[in-house]
């Protein structure tokens, strides 16, 4: 299969169309084929998704993220989002909440890079696991969401999850922070 043939299928799947201007290797695709492409991919799609957008970090870590204005929701600082997230993670028996990590107090105790105007940033950690099918599993366990303020906006962002339970509740928790308009 061409590395152009599993990006289509892809888009089409998710009802975009993406015109590829240039040729791709015949022979099978790998994982250095696609990257580049999956990468433009998912730059299309966060390109044509207001609301979360689909990027790939670094050019290897799935990562969904929105940007919510202060105006577009009546959580107006970190600590109510993040109380927000455990009554989320709180009402479904099978998640569990598993602690908050301040990352810019971590980051500023060690005397690490912070970029400018970053107000508050934390991690809000839970577990999703419905099941341990294998010992791999543990290593993309547990999940956390993001919390950045810069001020006039929030940006939450978490990685994508194995299994689409997870990356479906992630996004309408963080889709619902949008409630003012």
């Amino acid at each position: 299969m061409s590395t152009a043939t599993i990006i289509t299928s892809i888009a089409t799947a998710n009802d975009f169309s993406v015109d590829w201007r240039w040729k791709t290797p015949s022979r099978s695709a790998n994982i250095h084929d696609v990257m580049p492409l999956a990468s433009h991919f998912f730059q299309h799609l966060a390109d044509h998704l207001p609301d979360m957008k689909q990027t790939l970090l670094n050019d290897k870590y799935p990562v969904f993220v929105a940007e919510i204005a202060k105006n577009e929701t009546t959580f107006q600082s970190v600590p109510a989002l993040v109380e927000y997230y455990k009554a989320k993670i709180a009402e479904n028996p099978k998640v569990q909440f598993i602690g908050v990590f301040d990352h810019l107090a971590h980051t500023t105790k060690i005397g690490g890079e912070i970029m400018s105007g970053l107000q508050a940033a934390v991690d809000v950690i839970f577990c999703f696991g419905f099941a341990l099918p294998n010992p791999q599993v543990l290593a993309v366990r547990p999940r956390s969401i993001g919390i950045a303020d810069l001020g006039d906006k929030f940006v939450i962002s978490f990685m994508e999850a194995p299994m689409a339970p997870a990356n479906q509740a992630m996004e309408a928790w963080t889709l619902a922070l949008r409630n003012v308009g």
